[in-house]
């Protein structure tokens, strides 16, 4: 009976996590990096690009925009637009890596063009004045691979139960050995 019922538990304890409802945003995000070695600055190129639900090939719209992150140079400093900051975001990206790709972020105090072309050639600031290099390369990451909280909740529940089976079979065992006449 004390098997069922624990089993019954476990089973209702399963099913509530389940029951669960999934998060509102369940939105894909993507994070394109551009790497690339500065030619009239020093240092390398580093810039970030997170985008959601953004169809690669597609032009950007600012529904797509999360952030954009430069790392800066002798020549234009490091920044960070947010989605909170932007009020312009144009251009695209993709569909195949690498490629010739443009983009134009304007927010809070800063408005920039990052260009990147075939031949590796990229550049970035207003107009594209400010820093330009060589080996310029994008790559996309799914940043949104993250496991969900039902999941890891669902695999924790079932590896409590499973903990808490074999105590229980491991006591059981010492119980008996204890109230055996040899024990």
């Amino acid at each position: 009976m004390l098997k069922f019922r624990w089993l019954l538990f476990a089973t209702a304890a399963a099913l509530s996590v389940a029951a669960m409802p999934e998060p509102a945003d369940a939105s894909q995000i993507t994070e394109y990096q551009s790497t690339g070695t500065c030619r009239d600055c020093t240092g390398n190129g580093v810039a970030q690009l997170f985008v959601s639900n953004y169809t690669p090939g597609a032009a950007f719209t600012l529904g797509n925009f999360i952030s954009f992150m430069y790392d800066g140079s002798n020549k234009l400093s490091a920044f960070t637009i947010t989605s909170g900051d932007v009020v312009n975001f144009t251009g695209s990206i993709g569909p195949a890596l690498p490629g010739s790709y443009n983009m134009h972020v304007e927010g809070g105090t800063v408005t920039t063009d990052f260009l990147t072309g075939g031949t590796g050639f990229w550049c970035a600031g207003v107009s594209c004045e400010a820093d330009e290099g060589f080996n310029g390369v994008w790559s996309a990451a799914d940043a949104s691979a993250v496991p969900e909280p039902l999941s890891t909740a669902l695999l924790g529940t079932g590896l409590l139960g499973l903990g808490l089976a074999r105590r229980r079979h491991w006591f059981a065992g010492l119980k008996q050995k204890s109230d055996s006449p040899t024990g």
